[in-house]
């Protein structure tokens, strides 16, 4: 449940900041608003007494879409490599600042994707597309957040 209270609190906190959706990609598995255990049906809560954090948050990468593969894919900006989803990648540029930021469980060198979507996130694949990205042109500073076990 954290995980994607977290991605839905930064979005929040992203859109009172005045970012457009489409300065956004949010992956997120989005089964827990309705789930049946929800004890606030069709909402998410981030704190205790919190409010509603799920109104709004795009569904850019749902369920199966979210996998190592279209992670990496979103961070290099490489649209044609995604496979489902929204389609929608980091499309910055050489003055741009990135803030990305990941929340789910981690290890030494690796970051989970939700089960059954596929291998995990491997920390040299990240630093490969962040370097590759960075070479192109594809930003001016880059902030990588990561909330994960190990982190």
């Amino acid at each position: 449940y954290r995980h994607q209270a977290d991605v839905y609190h930064a979005y929040q906190i992203f859109k009172r900041a005045g970012l457009d959706d489409d300065h956004i990609v949010v992956f997120h598995y989005d089964d827990i608003a309705n789930d049946s255990e929800n004890p606030t049906p069709g909402q998410v809560i981030n704190s205790p007494y919190g409010n509603d954090v799920y109104p709004g948050v795009p569904k850019d990468y749902t369920g199966l879409d979210v996998t190592a593969a279209n992670f990496i894919a979103a961070l290099k900006g490489d649209a044609d490599a995604v496979k489902g989803g929204s389609g929608k990648v980091i499309a910055s540029g050489a003055k741009d600042k990135v803030f990305a930021a990941f929340f789910d469980h981690g290890g030494p060198g690796i970051l989970g994707v939700p089960a059954g979507t596929g291998p995990y996130i491997y920390a040299n694949d990240v630093n490969d597309a962040l370097k590759s990205k960075y070479e192109a042109g594809g930003f001016k500073e880059l902030t990588f957040y990561v909330e994960a076990c190990e982190s």
